[in-house]
């Protein structure tokens, strides 16, 4: 093969790229022209959602007796009640978890304690709340928690799709006072 055809292909595969370069610049102008005239509204949308999800989530939270025989309905498409929060774990002095580990639960050490002798948080989740007390550790927020869950999540994507996600530093989306 020849120098000459090899800048020959250069040329064809670089003209291809090119008219690649052009059909994504087009489509890309066309997804931006519809999301300049559909992201105000949605914007709009979103934001009375918002309103109605917060008043939503305090009528829930204002009357849990509704959710005491079952602690979650799907209504609507929207399953809403109350689920069990997973909680934290916490302790003051890791030190004082890590004698206590070593004392009451010594079988258990090589898991529950990192070489470094601090508590390992992925094996203290393991244990019964009874050995945690006995060592130290309480649990927090881990009571009932509101839940409010569309079944159909592909919504959601779609809004911050077409919205951009300002934790990504995309700068596309419209501020809320442009909505």
């Amino acid at each position: 093969m020849s120098i000459e055809r090899i800048t020959d292909l250069c040329r064809a595969f670089a003209a291809a790229r090119q008219d690649v370069a052009q059909e994504v610049a087009t489509a890309q102008a066309l997804i931006d022209a519809i999301k300049a005239k559909y992201a105000p509204e949605i914007a709009t949308r979103t934001a009375a959602m918002a309103a109605v999800y917060d008043e939503l989530h305090a009528a829930i939270e204002a009357d849990p007796a509704q959710f005491t025989k079952r602690k979650t309905l799907v209504l609507f498409g929207v399953k809403v009640g109350f689920v069990k929060g997973r909680g934290r774990m916490i302790w003051k002095k890791s030190e004082q978890v890590v004698a206590a580990i070593k004392r009451l639960l010594p079988e258990q050490q090589a898991v529950l304690i990192q070489t470094k002798e601090v508590p390992v948080k992925a094996a203290l989740n393991a244990l019964p709340a009874a050995d945690l007390r006995r060592i130290g550790v309480t649990i927090e927020d881990a009571g009932d928690q509101v839940v409010i869950a569309p079944q159909d999540g592909d919504l959601d994507k779609m809004v911050a799709a077409l919205l951009g996600d300002p934790a990504t530093g995309d700068d596309d989306a419209p501020s809320e006072e442009a909505a």
